[in-house]
């Protein structure tokens, strides 16, 4: 089963494939901040530190938001 550490909060939560980020932090408890939930105003916006190639594409919307 997959794995997601949140360095900073020194938390692994184990996830099921294809779940979505925003419900995964709420669930471990995680300190990373929401503010639209759609990845548009880029306030949760988050460092990969390892395991980018397990993730899929950025959506338009996250590559705008990131540019």
């Amino acid at each position: 089963m997959p794995r997601i550490t949140f360095k900073k909060d020194r938390i692994t939560f184990e996830v099921e494939e294809g779940d979505w980020l925003y419900g995964v932090c709420q669930d471990a408890r995680a300190s990373i901040p929401f503010t639209c939930k759609a990845g548009a105003c880029g306030t949760c916006a988050t460092e990969v530190l390892e395991g980018r190639e397990s993730m899929g594409d950025p959506r338009a919307r996250e590559t705008r938001t990131l540019e």
